[in-house]
């Protein structure tokens, strides 16, 4: 797509809905037209991005040096996995530590430290890897 071209032409719009209809049409759950409103919802929001990208408003390069998310969860306690890896209670040194320590006990349906329960240890089991995968991603561009 070049800058010349309209982003909110009704086409393109209706072009990205459909893939994103037929990426997820697979999954079950919603009825055909809720997935379809959905689908329009979201190509609205890449549009809008995608503007915003290519008019300069948002530099990608910027917000691509820290591996630790943008989001986090004021209503869970500081060190949930989810607040541990966000950028405003995170520590990407604690993360590395935990997901260490998890790894050398695939067993384990707790971590005392941290007072983890199993749903705990499953989330982060399930995303520390991929922080601290970003962190080496950055860290050898840099």
């Amino acid at each position: 797509m070049t800058n010349s071209e309209p982003i909110h032409d009704p086409l393109n719009l209706t072009s990205v809905a459909l893939e994103l209809f037929k990426s997820r049409s697979i999954h079950q759950g919603a009825s055909p037209r809720q997935l379809a409103i959905g689908c329009f919802r979201d190509a609205t929001a890449f549009l809008a991005a995608a503007d915003d990208v290519l008019s300069g408003e948002i530099d990608l390069s910027d917000e691509d040096t820290n591996p630790l998310d943008p989001a986090f969860a004021p209503n869970l306690k500081k060190t949930h996995p989810i607040n541990l890896m966000s950028r405003v209670w995170g520590d990407l040194n604690k993360v590395r530590d935990v997901l260490d320590e998890l790894e050398a006990s695939p067993a384990a349906d707790s971590y005392e430290p941290l007072s983890w329960g199993k749903p705990e240890v499953n989330q982060a089991r399930a995303l520390f890897p991929a922080v601290v995968h970003r962190a080496k991603q950055v860290s050898t561009r840099n």
